[in-house]
C-alpha cells in the first residue's frame, strides 16, 4: 500500500531506500510493517532490484513509489547508491528486503518529526537471528537514518557506510528482524562477503572495520577458522596501538579473542584476555562487559569455581538489567555483537547461580535465584538439564516443594502440552526412592489445580482411599501418554497394591516397554517384588484365561527370577525372595510358560528341528520340560547332565538353572549317603547272624536271615548265609 501522506510537489520528510533481490519470503512483511511510517509522515519508497528471477519485482511494484533496477557488479555501495541518487526527502532510511521492523515504529516517526532536530544520524537494532524460531539472536546497532545532505555518497563495497558521516547519533530503540544470518543462510552469505571484503582489503590492509567484518565471516566449526579469527582480533590490536581501548574496535578484537578461546575450551587463556581487557579499558560499564562477564561465569562454572562464578553472573545480571532498562552505555554496540542480553541467557546465569548457592547449602539465596530466572519458556525447557534439574535439586535438598506446582504447569504450557513429560523426567530423576519426600512432594502437586497426566499420577500416589485410587487408576489407563512411558509404572504398583485387576492394568500399558518398567519400580519400590508374587499367588490364571493374560504372569514371574549378576540384565535386588520361594516361584513360571508355549506354538513347532526359530526362553522351557523327562526315566544323573547343558545355552536363566543344578546334586548326594547308610546296616547285620548261628542260636538266627533277606532278597550272600543253618557252623573269624 503507497503512502497518501505527500502532497504533489511537496518533498518528503523521509525517503527509504531498499535494495533486494530475490526477496520474496520475507519482502511484503518488509513492507507491510513500515506502514505506520509512511501514514505518519511524508515519505517515499524506492526499492533498487539487482537481478530477482522470482516475484520480488512484483511485491515490490504494490507498495513502492519508484522500482529501479541495477545490474549486480559485486558492489554494494553502488547498488545503494541508485536509491540515493533518486531520493528527494530531508531524511535518508535505508533497509534491506529481509528486515522487518518490530510493530512500534512510534520513536522513528517521533524523531523524524522532531522539531529544530539536532541530529545528523541515528541507528535502530538490527536483531540477527540464528535459528527461525527467533529464540537464538544477538543485537547491533545500526546507523540507518541520515539526514540527506548534497554530496552524501555510499563507500565500500561491502559492509558499506555513507560518508559524509554527520554527528551526532540518535540511537532509536526500534528493533528490525533480521533473518539473514540463520545457520545455513549465513554460510552463504559469509563466503560472498569475505570474497568482497578481502578485496577491499587490498586497498586498505589497516582498516579495522574492515578487517572486523573479515574475522565475523570465518565460521567456528574449524579450528583454522577459529585461529584465523584470533589472528585477525590481534591484528586489529596491533593496528591501534596505544588508543586501543577507546575504540570499538579493539573491544570487537577483546571480545573475539576470549570467545574464540572458549571454543577451543582454552579457559584459563580466555579468563587471562578478560582480566586484561577490564585492567585496560577506559569507559565505565559498556554493552561488551555483560558479554565478558557472562563468558568469566561460564568458565568459572565449567571449572566448579562457583563462588567465583557466582560473583561474575551476578554482574552480568546488573549489567542486563542496565542495558533493559536503557541505562547503560551501548557505544560499543555499533562493532561487538551483544548476545547475551536476552532473557534466555538472563534465567541461565539465574540457574548456574542456584546451583552456586546449592554447593554451599545456602538455600534461601538459591531460591531467591531461582525465582529470578522467571517462568520456564520453550527455550529454558530445552535445556531441562539445568532449569528443572536445579529446580528439583532445590525442592529435594530443601524440602520446599511449594515452587513444584508452578513449574509443573508452566512445563505444561510448552512443547505443545508436552512439557510436563520433561518435568516428570527430572523429578523422578531426583526423588528416585519413594520415601516420604517423594510423598510429601507428590501430595503438594497433587493438591494443586494442575491438571495434566503426572499431577493425576502424583494424586494417584497419595489418594486417601481405595475407591479414589481406583478412579485415578482407571482415568491414567485410559491415558495415551501416561500407558507409554515406564516413569508411570506406579499403575503397575497401585493395582498390586490396591488388589485391582492386573490384566486390565497390564492390557493398557506398552509390551516393548515391559523391563522398563520393572527397573524404574524396582529402583523406586523396595517392597515390589514381594508384593508382586504374593499377588501372583493369589490371582493364578485360569487355563480359560486368553494367551495375553499368560504373556503377562510369565513376564512378571521371570521378573523376579532373573539373576542379579554383573553380566546379566538386573532387575531386582530379592532378599526377601529365600531359598524355598524361589522354587516355588520357579515352578509356576516353568508351569505358566509350558502353558504359554501349547496355547500359541502348534506341536510341530516344538519339535527338536523346529525349535531354532522360537526366542530364547521358549527353548528354555522345553529344554526344562526335556530335563523332569530324564529325570524320571534315567534318574538324577541323566537330568544334571541337561541342566550342564542348559546353563551354557541359556546363561540369563543362570539362577533358575543353577537352584535346580544344586538341587539334583543333593537329591543324588542324599541317595548316595542313604546308600552307604543301608550297606553299612546291612553289613551289621550279616554280622550278627553269623555271631548267632556261630553261637547255636539257630532260631534267632533264622529270624534274623528272613528279615534280611525281606529287605535284600538279591544279595549273593544269602545262600551263605543258609548254608549255616543246614550244614556246618563257622565263626566269624572262619
Amino acid at each position: 500500500m503507497k503512502a497518501k501522506v505527500k502532497k504533489p510537489g511537496q518533498r518528503p520528510l523521509v525517503s527509504i531506500g531498499m535494495i533486494v533481490k530475490n526477496e520474496e519470503k520475507y519482502l511484503e512483511d518488509c513492507l507491510k510493517a513500515m506502514s505506520p511510517i509512511r501514514e505518519a509522515v511524508p515519505s517515499e519508497l524506492i526499492v533498487v532490484d539487482t537481478g530477482s528471477t522470482d516475484r520480488t519485482v512484483e511485491i515490490a511494484e504494490q507498495y513502492a513509489d519508484q522500482v529501479l533496477h541495477f545490474e549486480w557488479c559485486d558492489d554494494f555501495s553502488a547498488a545503494r547508491n541508485v536509491s540515493l541518487e533518486a531520493a528527494s526527502g530531508e531524511w535518508f532510511l535505508y533497509l534491506d528486503g529481509d528486515e522487518i521492523l518490530e510493530e512500534n515504529c512510534g520513536p522513528i516517526i517521533e524523531f523524524l518529526k522532531l522539531p529544530n532536530n539536532p541530529y545528523g544520524t541515528a541507528s535502530l537494532i538490527q536483531r540477527n537471528y540464528s535459528d527461525y524460531e527467533h529464540t537464538e539472536y544477538s543485537d547491533f546497532h545500526m546507523i540507518r537514518l541520515y539526514r540527506n545532505i548534497p554530496g552524501m555518497r555510499f563507500q565500500g563495497s561491502i559492509h558499506e557506510s555513507i560518508n559524509p558521516f554527520i554527528v551526532p547519533t540518535k540511537d532509536i530503540s526500534v528493533i528490525a528482524h533480521h533473518d539473514g544470518y540463520v545457520q545455513g543462510v549465513n554460510e552463504k552469505k559469509q563466503q560472498r562477503n569475505q570474497k568482497l571484503l578481502l578485496l577491499e582489503l587490498e586497498k586498505n590492509p589497516e582498516d579495522v572495520r574492515i578487517l572486523r567484518h573479515l574475522a565475523d565471516t570465518y565460521g567456528l566449526q574449524k579450528v583454522s577458522d577459529v585461529e584465523e579469527r584470533t589472528r585477525i582480533a590481534r591484528e586489529i590490536i596491533r593496528i591501534l596501538g596505544g588508543n586501543r581501548p577507546d575504540h570499538t574496535e579493539w573491544i570487537y578484537a577483546y571480545h573475539t579473542m576470549v570467545f574464540s578461546a572458549i571454543i577451543r575450551r582454552e579457559y584459563a587463556a580466555a579468563q587471562q584476555l578478560i582480566k586484561e581487557f577490564f585492567q585496560d579499558k577506559n569507559e565505565g560499564d559498556l554493552a561488551a562487559d555483560m558479554e565478558m562477564r557472562y563468558y568469566q561465569g561460564n568458565i568459572y562454572f565449567d571449572c566448579e569455581e562457583y563462588p567465583s562464578a557466582r560473583e561474575a553472573y551476578l554482574e552480568y545480571q546488573r549489567l542486563y538489567q542496565l542495558y533493559q532498562d536503557g541505562k547503560l552505555n551501548t557505544r560499543d554496540v555499533y562493532s561487538v555483537p551483544i548476545a547475551f542480553a536476552v532473557p534466555y541467557n538472563y534465567a541461565m546465569s539465574c540457574y548456574a547461580v542456584a546451583k552456586c548457592w546449592q554447593v554451599e547449602e545456602n538455600y534461601p539465596e538459591m531460591k531467591a535465584a531461582l525465582e529470578h530466572a522467571g517462568p520456564l519458556t520453550e527455550k529454558t525447557l530445552e535445556r531441562s538439564d539445568a532449569s528443572l534439574m536445579i529446580e528439583c535439586l532445590y525442592a529435594y535438598e530443601a524440602g520446599d516443594f511449594s515452587r513444584l506446582p508452578v513449574l509443573l504447569d508452566q512445563a505444561a504450557s510448552l512443547k505443545e502440552g508436552e512439557g510436563w513429560k520433561d518435568f516428570t523426567i527430572w523429578f523422578e530423576k531426583r526423588f528416585d526412592l519413594y520415601l516420604q519426600s517423594k510423598q510429601d512432594a507428590c501430595l503438594v502437586i497433587a493438591q494443586s489445580d494442575s491438571q495434566n497426566p503426572f499431577a493425576q499420577l502424583c494424586r494417584l500416589r497419595t489418594a486417601q482411599t481405595r475407591e479414589q485410587a481406583q478412579e485415578l487408576l482407571e482415568q491414567l489407563l485410559d491415558d495415551p501418554d501416561a500407558v507409554k512411558t515406564p516413569l508411570f509404572a506406579d499403575l503397575l504398583y497401585a493395582t498390586v497394591f490396591y488388589q485391582f485387576d492386573l490384566q486390565r492394568t497390564l492390557s493398557a500399558l506398552d509390551s516393548s516397554l515391559v523391563e522398563r518398567y520393572w527397573e524404574t519400580l524396582a529402583k523406586q519400590r523396595p517392597d515390589w517384588p514381594e508384593l508382586l508374587d504374593t499377588y501372583l499367588m493369589e490371582h493364578p490364571l485360569q487355563e480359560s484365561d486368553p494367551p495375553v493374560c499368560w504373556f503377562w504372569q510369565t513376564r512378571l514371574m521371570l521378573s523376579l527370577l532373573l539373576s542379579p549378576e554383573p553380566d546379566t540384565k538386573v532387575l531386582f535386588q530379592q532378599p526377601w525372595l529365600d531359598e524355598e520361594r524361589f522354587a516355588s516361584l520357579a515352578q509356576r513360571y516353568l508351569d505358566a510358560m509350558t502353558h504359554y508355549c501349547r496355547m500359541v506354538y502348534q506341536p510341530a513347532m516344538l519339535l527338536p528341528e523346529n525349535r531354532v526359530a522360537l526366542p530364547a526362553e521358549y527353548r528354555f522351557v522345553i529344554g526344562w520340560q526335556e530335563a523332569e523327562a530324564l529325570q524320571k526315566e534315567q534318574g538324577d544323573g541323566a537330568c544334571l547332565q541337561r541342566l550342564g547343558e542348559m546353563l551354557q545355552e541359556f546363561p540369563l536363566m543362570n539362577r533358575l538353572i543353577g537352584l535346580f543344578t544344586a538341587r539334583t546334586r543333593q537329591r543324588l548326594e542324599a541317595q548316595k549317603q542313604q546308600r552307604e547308610e543301608f550297606e553299612a546296616l546291612a553289613e551289621n547285620v550279616k554280622q550278627q547272624f553269623y555271631r548267632l548261628a556261630s553261637d547255636g542260636q539257630i532260631a534267632h538266627a533264622a529270624q534274623i536271615l528272613e528279615s534280611y533277606r525281606a529287605l535284600c532278597p538279591d544279595d549273593p550272600e544269602l545262600l551263605l548265609m543258609q548254608s549255616q543253618l543246614d550244614g556246618p557252623r563257622y565263626t566269624l573269624e572262619s
